[in-house]
């Protein structure tokens, strides 16, 4: 295990039910490609913290590795009613729409995430492959 493993998992002895750590955990898992260590630890971080619009953006990111598109759509949709300011629920949700080809609802999530953050690269680099996806090239 790496370093920052190691620290989530020491946080995890002293504290079991810190959502944090399972929430650092699921990444660095998702990261090394373990992704079902990697969903393990994101749907516990939900389970302790379901309000938490970060556990819920975690997961969704866990689910999109493994391909369950519509799994990680909910994620999204969860976390963005939680918190529709957090710009990268809007971008996440785009990529699983756009997954599942579900372009023009693609389409608004990347607008809606650019409202929250216009000056965010990932969101203009999305919307562009969605608006060229969906043949808007004028």
């Amino acid at each position: 295990m790496s370093e920052a493993a190691d620290n989530f998992s020491r946080a995890l002895d002293i504290k079991p039910g810190c959502y944090e750590a399972h929430v650092g955990l699921g990444k660095i898992f998702l990261a090394q490609g373990k992704i079902e260590e990697a969903l393990i630890h994101s749907r516990k971080a939900v389970e302790l913290r379901p309000s938490e619009t970060m556990t819920h953006i975690a997961l969704g990111d866990a689910l999109l590795a493994q391909n369950k598109f519509a799994e990680a759509e909910e994620e999204y949709s969860e976390s963005i009613r939680l918190n529709p300011l957090i710009p990268y629920g809007f971008v996440n949700l785009g990529v699983a729409l756009q997954k599942q080809q579900k372009i023009e609802q693609a389409i608004k999530s990347y607008e809606d995430a650019l409202k929250c953050a216009p000056d965010l690269p990932l969101g203009n680099l999305y919307l562009g492959n969605a608006l060229t996806d969906a043949g808007k090239l004028n």
